[in-house]
């Protein structure tokens, strides 16, 4: 089986751009959709234990997460290092 190399994980559908050539379809409001801190954390893990490839945190804007750089610190320690945050910012 060949496993992936990169994965984007979209964390977030909110951003505060409204971009035309976004494909995100994001938008200034919250999801009840978004998923949890926790729920995201499992989801990191778990990719990690399948394959540890280099994960990208996307969204909409990731850093309208209040919680990103938990995110990220948690990703980092189950990906060593291969993980990347895309934003606009």
């Amino acid at each position: 089986m060949n496993r992936p190399r990169l994965i984007a994980f979209e964390v977030t559908r909110r951003c505060r751009f409204n971009c035309r050539h976004c494909r995100a379809n994001a938008g200034t409001a919250g999801s009840e959709e978004e998923l949890s801190t926790e729920q995201c954390k499992r989801i990191l893990s778990s990719i990690a234990k399948f394959n540890k490839c280099v994960i990208i945190l996307t969204g909409g804007e990731p850093t309208e997460r209040d919680d990103v750089y938990e995110l990220i610190r948690h990703g980092r320690a189950v990906f060593c290092h291969n993980l990347i945050l895309l934003t606009r910012l």
